[in-house]
């Protein structure tokens, strides 16, 4: 009998669960630095996630983000907050109307070194009309676990997602005050935690 409960506890242990994330307290922080000056941070909420977990491993899974839901918090709203908000969501920048949502979908883990594809100002869906597949590898980077969650990092550089405005990459070619040049590159600091 023993043996039996010795052996069930060994594969229970050996199997990974599919965890609900917990919106409410998770929280998504992104920061946008400039070539010369002070850059912007905020925060973006969850729409959905779900994580694949082993103990303290994230072995799958996929999050995805509100886009209208960006919000600054290194500004006050009427101090010019609520401006910038605006502008992130319009076409100069994320295009919240036309592409609501993004989406990162894992796509390997080991030791919580974990790749995927990330989705931004994309209309691709695995079974719609659109085949092409324009998700761009990332790594989620310092993937940690946290009590009750994990934490990690991922860095993307907006260029690859068609963000060009006041980018580093076309400064040179265009008449852009050096004060307004912004870097391609956004951080983004993920806690997520489980249900």
């Amino acid at each position: 009998m023993k043996n039996i409960v010795v052996i069930l506890s060994i594969l229970v242990s050996s199997f990974s669960f599919a965890k609900n994330v917990d919106l409410s307290s998770s929280v998504v922080e992104w920061y946008g630095t400039k070539k010369f000056g002070k850059g912007h941070n905020g925060v973006i909420s969850l729409k959905s996630a779900n994580l694949e977990v082993n103990k303290d491993q994230i072995l799958g899974g996929t999050f995805t983000v509100d886009m209208k839901s960006i919000k600054v918090t290194d500004i006050k709203e009427n101090e010019g907050g609520k401006k910038l908000e605006a502008h992130l969501m319009n076409a100069d920048f994320f295009d919240v109307a036309k592409y609501p949502v993004a989406k990162y979908v894992i796509t390997s883990a080991k030791n919580n070194k974990i790749k995927g594809k990330l989705y931004i100002k994309s209309e691709f869906q695995p079974g719609s009309k659109i085949k092409k597949d324009d998700g761009k590898e990332v790594e989620l980077k310092n993937v940690m676990p946290i009590k009750g969650g994990f934490v990690g990092e991922l860095t993307f550089n907006r260029i690859d997602f068609g963000v060009k405005y006041n980018s580093t990459s076309i400064a040179k070619f265009a008449n852009i005050a050096k004060d307004y040049i912004i870097n391609d590159d956004v951080n983004l600091k993920i806690k997520l935690m489980l249900k």
